[in-house]
This record gives C-alpha cells, structure tokens and sequence, in this order.
C-alpha cells in the first residue's frame, strides 16, 4: 500500500483532507495508480485517527512516499520539508478539483492549491506555497518560497513576494506594473483585510486600509 500523508493535523490539515480524498480518487490514482491511501503524519505518539484517517508518527513513514505539508508557519514549514526530504520523502503538488491553476506557469515543488483557487499566467511560484480557498494570484507574480495565502487573498499582477510571507484572510494587494512590481519583503506579514498600496519592507507587519506598519 501505497500512501499520500498530510503532515499536520490542525485546522489546515483537517480543511484540505476534502480535496485530498477526491484527488486521490481522480488524478493522483490515474497517475500512480500504486498510490491508495491517505495518512496523517503527527509528531505526537499515539495521537488518534482524524476522520477515519490514520495518524502515524514521521519515524514510520517509509523512504518513497509523497508528502505535504499543512503547517501555516512557512519557517516550520521549511523544517518540516527539509526533515521530510532528508529522509526519502518525495513532496508533491496538488491543486484541488475546483482549483484553475493556469498551465503557462513556473511552480516548484509541494504547493498546495485549495478549492477555488486560481493562479494566472505567467506566474512563478517557490516551494511550498499554500494557496487557501478563494485566493488568486493574478498574471505575472513572482512568489517566493513557504509563502502563506489565507482564504481570500487577493493579490493582483505584477507583485512580487518575498520568501516566508504570510498574507491574512481577505487581503487586498494592489497591482503594481512590469516595470516597477510592487514588492513585499522577506518574512512580512499583511494582516486580515489589509488593503497594501505600496511596497512592505522585510520583516514588517502591516495592517489597515491603506495598510501601514505596526511592527
């Protein structure tokens, strides 16, 4: 038995397990159809089923299997994946049905695309990207690596974003032009329901409409 594992059994986890189960009926069984079941993976010993999905600690995970990780904090993320990686995990991308994810993009590896989600063309996109409900990344964005889009982000062309950025529900970034991108730095944070009109310096947490710095 073959086996995609959802690492994280929070909320993030529990929300994809839906798209997961379809994927795994519809295009990920017609492409590795060895591929037949789902686990959770929890750091915890003995933590219980989810759902009728199994929950097995990362030590009996053997070398081959796929991975994803359903952890919001893109540096724990970025542990986890390099943990998973180490030991002979393959991560994997996945996008679910109701997802419209353009062909003519660049996309690295083990993202995640939930329902309603849509990427534009000419986009390019790091490691390890989730994509929540009802996000999109219009035409040519660049988006870095562990990249975190709560539901309902908007993020319109020509923006660029910074490895480790995490955008809240309901944020509104603003487009900028192919020659001067707006920017959002390494590791800043725009809260829930900013609206960002201008470029986000490294590191800083932004809120508000207009969105401003707070920290």
């Amino acid at each position: 038995m073959s086996v995609l594992n959802i690492y994280g059994t929070g909320g993030f986890g529990r929300q994809i397990l839906p798209a997961a189960s379809n994927l795994l009926v519809s295009q990920l069984t017609s492409a590795r159809p060895d591929f037949n079941h789902l686990s959770f993976i929890d750091d915890a010993p003995g933590a219980p089923a989810f759902y009728g999905i199994r929950c097995v600690t990362f030590d009996n995970v053997p070398a081959g299997e796929l991975y994803v990780i359903a952890v919001s904090d893109g540096v724990v993320r970025e542990k986890l994946a390099e943990k998973c990686d180490s030991a002979g995990l393959i991560p994997y991308t996945f996008s679910a049905k109701t997802a419209l994810i353009s062909n003519h993009i660049s996309l690295n590896e083990g993202c995640i695309f939930c329902d309603f989600a849509i990427v534009e063309p000419g986009v390019a996109i790091g490691k390890h990207f989730h994509c929540n409900i009802y996000s999109y990344v219009a035409h040519d964005c660049t988006i870095g690596d562990y990249v975190t889009f709560a539901p309902r982000v908007s993020c319109n062309g020509n923006v660029h974003i910074g490895d480790f950025v995490y955008i809240g529900s309901g944020a509104v970034i603003r487009q900028g032009t192919a020659q001067k991108p707006l920017k959002i730095g390494e590791g800043a944070v725009v809260g829930m329901g900013a609206v960002v009109t201008k470029d986000v310096p490294a590191g800083a947490v932004v809120a508000g409409n207009p969105a401003k710095i707070i920290t």
